[in-house]
């Protein structure tokens, strides 16, 4: 599974780091770092997990901690105010290969926006408190594109679909030639309050043959840039 797939990469990666390092008081020092999934679709999870280790080395699988109480944060992309989330526990993760590995963590989480998340351990009577690294996860729209070529009056018709609807944003349309790699800018629309964005574009007499056609909107504080599949289109 996914999930499995970014657990592992984790524990891998704790294996060779040591990171977040707080001083100890009269407390044995704890340990802390997180990772979620870089990008995302909109409605896709971004499978927030993490580790919490003490010892004075790096993270080895034996010195995780288990039982222990995480608690979540997120803020928005350009925002200063973390906000609590939710809190869940550490525990025992047995991947082939590796054994178990003590003190991972995981929620699931699907992000509606370019977001930041941050874990926080608060301590107990053994361990001190320690707070995880800063972890940005992108949001792309999804966009989907429909053509339809009106051949009688030499039009091409294109429909983009963007998901949020982001009423107002500019959906730009982008074209090449098959045999081309250079996509040339065949026009622009605005998204309506249902989330299309309409061209019609005309065509010459003397235009002929396949063309690829792509729709593109651009990057924001809110969302990642995304792009449609390529359709293609015979004039």
């Amino acid at each position: 599974m996914k999930s499995s797939r970014v657990l592992k990469s984790l524990a891998c990666a704790m294996l060779v780091m040591s990171l977040m390092v707080q001083t100890a008081t009269a407390l044995t020092t704890s340990y802390h770092v997180f990772v979620a999934r870089t990008a995302v679709a909109y409605g896709q999870s971004s499978e927030p997990s993490g580790v919490l280790w003490a010892g004075s080395s790096g993270y080895s699988g034996a010195n995780g901690l288990n039982g222990k109480t995480i608690r979540f944060y997120y803020r928005r992309l350009g925002s200063s105010t973390w906000k609590v989330f939710r809190n869940t526990q550490t525990e025992v993760l047995s991947i082939p290969g590796l054994g178990n590995l003590n003190g991972i963590f995981r929620i699931t989480h699907r992000p509606t926006r370019n977001i930041q998340y941050q874990t926080r351990f608060l301590g107990d009577g053994t361990y001190n408190a320690s707070t995880s690294n800063t972890w940005t996860t992108y949001v792309r729209p999804r966009v989907w594109l429909s053509r339809r070529v009106i051949k009688s009056k030499r039009i091409i018709k294109l429909r983009a679909k963007v998901k949020p609807r982001n009423k107002g944003k500019v959906v730009v349309f982008k074209v090449r030639k098959k045999g081309e790699k250079r996509w040339r800018r065949l026009g622009k629309a605005r998204l309506n309050s249902k989330g299309y964005a309409v061209l019609l574009k005309k065509y010459g007499s003397k235009t002929k043959g396949l063309r690829y056609i792509k729709a593109v909107i651009g990057k924001s504080s809110a969302y990642a840039a995304a792009r449609s599949k390529t359709v293609s289109v015979r004039l």
